[in-house]
């Protein structure tokens, strides 16, 4: 893909998995005046009791290699794991169901899931604010290169990947507002990672220390934009994307 000069590059957008909870084709953005993505984080599993702004989420790094496919019109999820057998569970009407699976790939050192906790007016993010995250495929070979081996992209658990930038650029679009297909976003951060990108997203082990890298090659430990919708609207595979 051609880069033109600089502000007439072509910025393309790939759908990213959403912890895989939509399908691929078509991720719609919620009709509320700021939201996160429809279905994104709309529920959590806790051990305990805890509130809902910004629970103190702890990392079970065998969790990552959960995927969960979300049919909206029967309100199931289809959920896979390499050491579980596949299922499909409504959350809503039998979370013991679910309860049940995902208890082998608890530690033993660490409370058992008790509860699932509902958030259906927004996403459960990382941020006080509703948000979703761009991720810079250029940035993650970067990071790929450093380590020395390719890695998945979906360790960083992106809504959106984007492609046709210089490594790090995302960096400078900090305070900007853009146009994604029909949607609008400004963008607010910086993600400061944490240890659940050390784990691979396809067998839930530690296997690369992602941290360090970014560490030892940038400084940060930052990899990503966080996002806010400002103008909620549609968003294709392939749609441009638009500085404002």
């Amino acid at each position: 893909m051609g880069r033109t000069s600089r502000g007439q590059q072509d910025r393309w957008i790939r759908l990213g998995p959403l912890r895989d909870a939509l399908p691929a084709s078509i991720f719609v953005l919620s009709g509320l005046p700021v939201s996160a993505l429809r279905e994104d984080h709309i529920g959590a599993y806790l051990g305990s009791p805890l509130p809902y702004q910004r629970p103190g989420w702890r990392l079970v790094a065998g969790l990552m290699a959960i995927e969960a496919k979300l049919d909206e019109a029967t309100r199931t999820v289809a959920l896979s794991h390499p050491d579980r057998p596949d299922v499909t569970i409504q959350p809503d009407e039998n979370p013991a169901a679910f309860l049940e699976w995902v208890h082998p790939l608890m530690p033993n050192d660490r409370a058992a899931s008790a509860q699932i906790l509902a958030a259906p007016d927004r996403g459960m993010t990382d941020t006080d604010f509703p948000s979703i995250s761009l991720i810079n495929l250029s940035s993650h070979r970067a990071v790929a290169q450093k380590i020395g081996r390719d890695i998945s992209p979906k360790r960083w658990r992106g809504n959106f990947w984007i492609e046709g930038l210089a490594p790090w650029e995302e960096f400078e679009w900090i305070g900007r507002e853009m146009r994604i297909g029909s949607a609008r976003v400004v963008l607010r951060d910086r993600i400061v990672r944490c240890m659940a990108t050390t784990a691979s997203p396809s067998t839930g082990k530690r296997d690369v220390d992602t941290l360090a890298a970014l560490d030892a090659g940038w400084g940060h430990q930052d990899f990503g934009v966080y996002a806010e919708v400002t103008q909620s609207g549609t968003v294709v595979q392939g749609d441009r994307l638009v500085l404002i």
